[in-house]
């Protein structure tokens, strides 16, 4: 069925009739289907059944799209550690231009998980009307980063003017600041290629889709970590092991190198439960009901 996008904070108890949302069990009080809407927005659990669901039946089409993803991430930072000295010109310019093809492949990424969960396809065909959205999506980046990446900095310094008996202290009030400010622009990517907002409007949208959710936000991401980085961490063990001088310090290593073939499954489940997520805070309407 094709899709209308709507406005994401406009889903009201009668936009949710509409739209077809189903008040199982919620009782007849507004304020319980309120309370029901706000808690049917997020499940970790339902989220990653749907992410590996949805990979099932597109197994082909995912594995062609690691490869591909690879080919413009991964591979050609491999290339540039071997062919050009670092702190050169050369060096900068070819990274940066790496990083934004990573960059546009990321957003290629988000676009194609929003067609299949909406409309069962990835429908390639309809990338190119995504790519006049680049400019927004990288400012929207950019800024998330400038802003978080700030926060932190002026965090890390206020907690280092703390005397040593309030670090404790210090940790405690640092963390949730942190916390608010990493998830509360967590969405701002799939607005501006979903809604086609500017980089402001879909910071400011994203803050508002989150409010009240920075704790669950958090626990998916740990989810998703758990689910993406054994490899990673065994590899990181193995190391450590082997600059010990410990023999099983290679058995480590090669566990993770096993393991880091998984994420050619794990990406895309986690990419796609992300995006059904996304969906629960920003639902979408039958287009033949708004026409």
């Amino acid at each position: 069925m094709p899709w209308v996008f709507k406005k994401c904070g406009d889903l009201t108890i009668e936009t949710a009739y509409e739209i077809g949302y189903n008040f199982h069990g919620a009782g007849g009080s507004t304020a319980q289907k309120e309370t029901q809407m706000a808690n049917d927005k997020f499940s970790t659990r339902e989220a990653l059944n749907y992410g590996w669901e949805t990979f099932k039946a597109n197994i082909p089409f995912f594995l062609g799209f690691m490869v591909v993803v690879s080919v413009l991430t991964f591979v050609p930072r491999l290339v540039i550690e071997r062919l050009f000295e670092p702190q050169t010109a050369l060096y900068f310019v070819v990274n940066l231009i790496v990083s934004l093809i990573s960059i546009f492949a990321g957003m290629m990424a988000l676009r194609i998980s929003l067609y299949i969960n909406d409309d069962g396809s990835p429908e390639l065909s309809r990338l190119s009307e995504t790519f006049s959205y680049f400019p927004y999506y990288l400012g929207g980046e950019l800024l998330r980063g400038l802003i978080v990446g700030g926060v932190y900095i002026v965090l890390s310094a206020l907690r280092e003017k703390l005397p040593v008996s309030l670090l404790a202290l210090g940790e405690l009030l640092w963390l949730p600041f942190a916390i608010v400010f990493t998830y509360m622009f967590f969405f701002t990517g799939y607005l501006i290629i979903d809604k086609g907002l500017g980089p402001i409007e879909a910071l400011k949208e994203s803050r508002a889709l989150t409010y009240g959710y920075k704790k669950d936000l958090l626990v998916f991401s740990l989810v998703m970590g758990l689910i993406n980085a054994p490899g990673l961490f065994f590899i990181f063990v193995g190391t450590i092991l082997e600059v010990g001088g410990m023999p099983s310090g290679s058995i480590f290593t090669t566990i993770g190198k096993i393991l880091m073939v998984g994420l050619i499954v794990s990406i895309p489940v986690s990419l796609m439960a992300l995006t059904q997520l996304y969906r629960r805070f920003c639902p979408v309407e039958a287009a033949s009901q708004t026409a």
